[in-house]
């Protein structure tokens, strides 16, 4: 706790964290934005004296994965602290590691759609592909990494839709890159010089 706010700013050097945890003697006290840390001015200032800024969020060892994507979407983070039954800090989960957890359940042994979407790492997030999907009548049935490479991140999602061309529509104007294509989706393309799919899907 006698950590200084140029301290965590500068362990976070090479980090993408959204996040870091705080503790006291090995306990886990909460985590503290990193957006919150680059807007104080006194930088000198001690950890202990920011404890307004800590939020109480964390994650047991046993948290079931649905769990733990819901608590990514809430808190709107890429890691999240876990403690033991103590409520000793004992590392994180990082939302990409949740990633390749996804692709070890059955589900995507079911028959369904594949999109491979590609996107700046830094703005990727897990709970806004989901919502693209479900909010166009889709289901996920789970997602893999397909590669990260030069700060992007492309992202291979099986799915189950009766239109996957609004689903597609819908991730670009979301600024993802679509990997694979479609011939329902190539037959847009050939549309895009008439005015009323030009309003309806370039004036977002």
């Amino acid at each position: 706790e006698e950590q200084t706010i140029q301290d965590l700013i500068l362990a976070l050097e090479g980090t993408n964290y959204t996040h870091y945890p705080i503790t006291k003697s090995g306990v886990y006290l909460g985590a503290i934005c990193i957006d919150d840390l680059f807007l104080e001015k006194e930088r000198s200032g001690k950890i202990k004296e920011f404890e307004h800024l800590i939020l109480p969020f964390c994650a047991k060892e046993n948290t079931e994965i649905v769990d733990l994507i819901q608590l990514f979407s809430v808190r709107d983070t890429n890691v999240i602290p876990v403690v033991d039954a103590n409520h000793k800090y004992i590392g994180n989960y990082e939302i990409l590691e949740i990633v390749h957890l996804l692709n070890e359940l059955t589900y995507f042994k079911e028959e369904a759609d594949l999109l491979v979407v590609e996107k700046n790492l830094k703005d990727f997030s897990l709970s806004e592909v989901a919502q693209i999907v479900e909010s166009n009548k889709g289901k996920v049935l789970g997602l893999i990494v397909s590669k990260i490479k030069a700060e992007k991140i492309q992202i291979s999602i099986r799915l189950v839709s009766q239109d996957l061309n609004e689903i597609i529509q819908t991730f670009r104007r979301y600024d993802y890159f679509l990997v694979t294509e479609h011939e329902d989706d190539l037959l847009l393309e050939s549309m895009k010089d008439r005015s009323n799919y030009l309003k309806k899907y370039l004036n977002f």
